[in-house]
C-alpha cells in the first residue's frame, strides 16, 4: 500500500475561480471584449494648464515649514491642500500629549505645584554676613 507523495486531483483547481476550462476562459475573455468600455474617439483631450500661483507662493522658501504656513494661510489655495498643509505643520507647532517622559512630566507637575499656595518659600535672608 503506497503511503505519501501528490495525490490526483488533489487540492485547488488551476486557473481563476469559478473557470474549469479553456472554453469557459475563452468565453469569458470575449464577453469581457464587448462588453468592456471602448476607447473614445478623436484626438486625446491635453490636460487643463495648471492655476495660476498667488503671488505669496512663487518666492523662493529656504524652509519647507515657512512655505507650508504660506499656503495654510492663503486664502486662494484649495481648502483641501491647505488643510493637508496644516496636518504637516502639527508636529512642528504642537507637541503629541504623550512624547514627555514620565520623569520630565512630573518635574513639570512638581513645577507647576511648587508655585501655588502651598509651594515651598523663599530661603531666609542671611543677615550675618551682610546681606
Amino acid at each position: 500500500m503506497p503511503r505519501g507523495g501528490a495525490r490526483p486531483g488533489a487540492g485547488a483547481p488551476k486557473g481563476p475561480r469559478g473557470v474549469k476550462k479553456a472554453a469557459d476562459i475563452a468565453a469569458l475573455v470575449v464577453e469581457t471584449m464587448r462588453s468592456g468600455v471602448k476607447a473614445p474617439a478623436g484626438p486625446p483631450v491635453p490636460p487643463p494648464p495648471p492655476p495660476e500661483l498667488p503671488e505669496s507662493l512663487t518666492k523662493t522658501y529656504d524652509d519647507p515649514l515657512d512655505f507650508l504656513v504660506a499656503v495654510m494661510n492663503e486664502p486662494k489655495v484649495p481648502l483641501i491642500a491647505r488643510q493637508d498643509a496644516a496636518k504637516a505643520l502639527m508636529p512642528f507647532k504642537h507637541a503629541k500629549k504623550g512624547e514627555t517622559g514620565k520623569k520630565e512630566a512630573a518635574a513639570t507637575k512638581a513645577k507647576e505645584t511648587g508655585a501655588a499656595r502651598f509651594g515651598a518659600a523663599a530661603p531666609p535672608p542671611l543677615r550675618a554676613v551682610g546681606s
